[in-house]
């Protein structure tokens, strides 16, 4: 969907009055006057949004101001965004497009509303605390693993229950591991993310 926007404006020139407050003498024609005629200038605002069948709001947008002047434009700034679908694929007030999403991926021999999951393991490399952020598309457990090179378990977070759809974040002490590399494993039910981090 793309929406344009064109912004102008008028200026008049100023009347000056007299002390005595006698009606006002207009000021003659200048260079203000020639600018305000021939040098006018629009401004403008595009925007342009991506939508996907059962997603409420768009998966992509750019915006783009832009100057015209005596018709030439010329970009302002222009600026995109990207919301990824996981972020808000079952929102909680949105039943018309849960269903239109759950109905598309019914015939899917291996969909797993899971796959949605995404994470942020900061700060990378780590020296003492790693904290983790998690979104869940749909209600799962979560359970937090770091294994050593040599596939050693070194520190393990198993949440009891499970945790509703949406963002968690957790933070794992790794101040007592050697430095070197290891490797962040996250299972969301059964559905597993990895990452290699750094110990310094």
């Amino acid at each position: 969907m793309r929406t344009v926007k064109r912004i102008a404006s008028g200026s008049k020139p100023l009347f000056p009055f007299d002390p005595d407050d006698s009606p006002p003498i207009p000021v003659s024609p200048d260079s203000i006057e020639y600018r305000l005629a021939n040098d006018t200038i629009l401004l403008g605002v595009e925007t342009c949004r991506w939508y996907v069948q059962g997603y409420r709001y768009p998966i992509f947008e750019t915006v783009k101001s832009i100057t015209d002047k005596r018709g030439e434009e010329r970009t302002f700034f222009d600026v995109a965004f990207f919301y990824p679908p996981q972020e808000h694929y079952y929102l909680e007030d949105d039943e018309e497009n849960r269903k239109i999403l759950e109905a598309q991926n019914q015939g899917k021999k291996d969909y797993n509303p899971l796959e949605g999951t995404t994470f942020n393991a900061f700060p990378n490399p780590v020296s003492a605390t790693l904290d983790v952020e998690i979104f869940l598309p749909v209600e799962a457990k979560i359970k937090l693993q770091v294994r050593s090179v040599a596939n050693k378990s070194v520190y393990i977070n198993e949440n009891k229950g499970k945790f509703a759809s949406g963002s968690h974040h957790f933070q794992l002490y790794v101040l007592q591991l050697p430095p070197g590399y290891y490797l962040l494993n996250i299972w969301a039910d059964n559905y597993l993310l990895s990452e290699t981090i750094l110990k310094n």
